[in-house]
């Protein structure tokens, strides 16, 4: 799976960089910043995968450190907000709810419930 990533960073940097003309362009700063953030992401997903996970609590907690570094990277990087994500999964019949905690508290966001129907029918199974 590694041999994979070399493979997708060489097709990433040969796609064509010119921007639509109605796109914001970046000062040069801001365009290292991003480019530093997406290095930490190729970072931390060879990281993972360098070690794959061999329990349940492996593979829980490698996925829990993908998906922060997904997280940091969409927001750092690409300046993407909890709303963005709750407007593209609204074609899919996905939407935020209050989630209740043990604790006591309470946070808007989605659970994995709501994700079953859209990954069965658009990420069937492979057998």
């Amino acid at each position: 799976m590694t041999a994979r990533l070399p493979a997708s960073i060489a097709l990433w940097e040969s796609c064509e960089t010119a921007s639509p003309p109605e796109s914001r362009a970046y000062t040069v700063d801001e365009q290292q910043r991003r480019e530093a953030e997406l290095a930490r992401l190729i970072a931390a997903i060879q990281s993972e995968l360098s070690r794959l996970p061999v329990t349940r609590s492996d593979r829980d907690g490698a996925r829990e450190r993908i998906t922060a570094a997904f997280v940091r990277f969409g927001r750092n990087a690409l300046d993407f907000e909890d709303r963005h994500l709750q407007l593209l999964l609204r074609d899919y019949g996905i939407s935020s709810a209050n989630i209740r905690f043990k604790n006591g508290t309470q946070r808007k966001g989605f659970t994995r419930a709501q994700f079953l129907d859209a990954w069965a029918r658009y990420c069937p199974p492979t057998t």
